[in-house]
């Protein structure tokens, strides 16, 4: 199907533009504002609730990112989930990729939890 390259398909346009380095598996709801694309906006809510709903079967977890996904969160006993401001701005704009690209798997080393100089390298500290 080679509608992407038509005018009349300007969605596509639109979800690649305002997904981080134009990657359509990273945008979440909160990248897209409702009030100029609703339908876009609803699209990518419905992508978060099948990656969510990923992230619960079985060892998914593992493998899905853990940024503002509901089954991940800042700590243990907190309800917060991990969002932008747990980064901080700065960083958070600086690292984007690598933020949005962030899994459990790639937090630990055989079953450890990276130390400070490991994620240092990887650019999240």
């Amino acid at each position: 199907m080679l509608t992407y390259k038509y005018p009349i398909d300007n969605w596509r346009r639109d979800l690649i533009s305002l997904a981080p380095y134009g990657n359509v598996l990273l945008p979440k709801s909160s990248d897209i504002p409702p009030d100029i694309f609703p339908i876009l906006t609803k699209m990518v809510e419905a992508y978060d609730l099948l990656a969510n709903s990923f992230a619960s079967t079985g060892n998914n977890y593992r493998s899905a990112p853990i940024y503002e996904n509901e089954h991940f969160m800042t700590g243990i006993g907190f309800r917060e989930k991990i969002l932008k401001a747990f980064f901080g701005a700065e960083n958070y704009n600086n690292i984007l990729s690598a933020i949005r690209n962030l899994t459990f798997e790639k937090c630990f080393n055989n079953g450890t939890f990276k130390s400070m100089p490991e994620l240092d390298r990887w650019a999240l500290i």
